[in-house]
């Protein structure tokens, strides 16, 4: 038992010995002394029992493993034979426990070869410690344990195997000593598509150094792991699904002024929208970007165009020319663009022209036009704003509609301006988030 104050039942067996000279030299003595013979031909456990409770948990946290049944071999310290041990028992009433290998009961640094399972433990019974370490309360969920630790002449070897099955969180539980990782992200990436987390944690080391523990190196294994999805959770998705490659799929490059997805791209969210299907607890988002660098000047070009079809289109309805349904489809003759361009300056800039272009010949005097239109769009927040949308309803479209992703799992979120890439491309991001 774990009290309030940290202290255990184990403490109160524990009698403080003097700390005076010779006391010192009667257990120097002793310690050169051959050991009292002892041997115990073996011990049979029949509807044992082993409990544990921690009281300094709110709530308090109990356990047991009940109904223990089994042998463990001949006990003996004055001959070094590795003791048989075969023990089996159930958690909590339901869940079955067994212990088997051998032992040498007096020197087990020298040989141990102990297995240890637990199957199908509730893990309910540790919200405890979920809520005081982790900030939530467990919902469901079963834990199996396949422990296997080998020691000889005090070199460690051992494989720890966990495997947990159907884990929901509950409520958010108010802890100061909880983690600020993201638990529930975690989770669902390390979940596969029957809703189990398999682990694998091999330990070697040696058990005569002092600065070696094993607990810490699990619980370290365990965090590193949070902490990699944290940090790179498309690249760990990609490498529970893809394989050791381990792509990273955190986001898609567009070309400048493009919203387009290419090849590349569009192979891309294929194995984003495999990996996803297969992770049901996780959703996208979309952070569509532009960058004005690349985008800005490419944008004022392509809205130059619009104005062109739609100042022309204008001009033909008025005539009463026959013209198609939308004025995006309409083909702007090349020798009209120089007088159109002359009152798109005029409307944009909200100025005359200098007077001093009238003296410039028509190409030039179209350039300068032309330039002026261009600056006066290439910095506009706006198009930047709808180019990066754009690019985000894109990404989504191909996800539901190619990659037969739910659309409710795909949520796009305000559009960003970022710095291009090389080559002028521009990424748009890709975040993950769990239920």
């Amino acid at each position: 038992m774990i009290n309030e104050d940290q202290s255990t039942n184990i403490d109160d067996l524990i009698i403080a010995q003097p700390a005076d000279r010779n006391a010192a030299q009667a257990k120097a003595k002793a310690s050169k002394e051959p050991a009292m013979p002892i041997r115990i031909g073996g011990i049979t456990l029949n509807d044992g029992s082993a409990n544990f409770a921690d009281f300094s948990l709110t709530p308090n946290f109990a356990t047991a493993v009940q109904q223990l049944q089994g042998q463990i071999g001949a006990l003996d310290n004055t001959q070094p034979k590795a003791a048989r041990v075969d023990i089996e028992g159930r958690v909590d009433r339901y869940a079955p426990v067994t212990i088997e290998g051998s032992l040498i009961p007096f020197d087990p640094l020298n040989s141990l070869d102990i297995a240890t399972s637990f199957k199908r433990v509730e893990l309910t019974t540790l919200t405890p410690y979920s809520g005081k370490f982790a900030g939530y309360r467990i919902r469901k969920g079963r834990l199996t344990l396949d422990l296997h630790y080998k020691i000889r002449q005090g070199q460690l070897e051992a494989e720890n195997n966990v495997l947990v099955e159907q884990l929901q969180l509950g409520d958010r539980v108010d802890s100061p000593d909880a983690t600020t990782l993201p638990i529930k992200l975690a989770i669902a990436l390390l979940k596969d598509t029957q809703g189990k987390i398999s682990i694998a944690l091999p330990i070697k080391g040696d058990l005569k150094n002092p600065q070696f523990s094993v607990m810490p190196i699990v619980w370290q294994t365990l965090r590193n792991m949070v902490v990699r999805a944290a940090a790179a959770p498309f690249k760990l998705l990609g490498g529970l699904v893809h394989g050791a490659s381990q792509e990273d799929l955190s986001n898609v490059d567009f070309a400048p002024g493009s919203a387009d997805l290419d090849a590349t791209a569009q192979a891309s969210l294929l194995k984003l929208a495999d990996a996803l299907r297969q992770r049901p607890e996780l959703r996208l988002e979309v952070e569509g970007t532009s960058a004005r660098s690349s985008d800005g000047s490419l944008l004022a070009q392509q809205r130059l165009e619009r104005e062109y079809q739609s100042t022309w289109y204008k001009i033909l309805q008025r005539r009463g020319d026959k013209v198609p349904a939308q004025a995006s489809l309409l083909e702007v003759p090349a020798g009209e663009k120089p007088a159109l361009l002359e009152g798109i300056y005029r409307t944009r800039l909200k100025q005359q022209p200098p007077a001093e272009w009238a003296k410039l010949s028509d190409e030039a005097r179209e350039q300068k036009l032309r330039d002026a239109v261009v600056a006066s769009w290439s910095d506009s927040t706006a198009l930047l704003r709808q180019l990066g949308q754009a690019r985000a309803g894109a990404i989504k479209g191909f996800l539901v509609e190619q990659g037969k992703l739910p659309d409710e799992r795909v949520f796009l979120i305000d559009a960003s301006l970022v710095e291009a890439g090389q080559g002028g491309n521009v990424a748009t991001n890709l975040h993950l988030d769990a239920e």
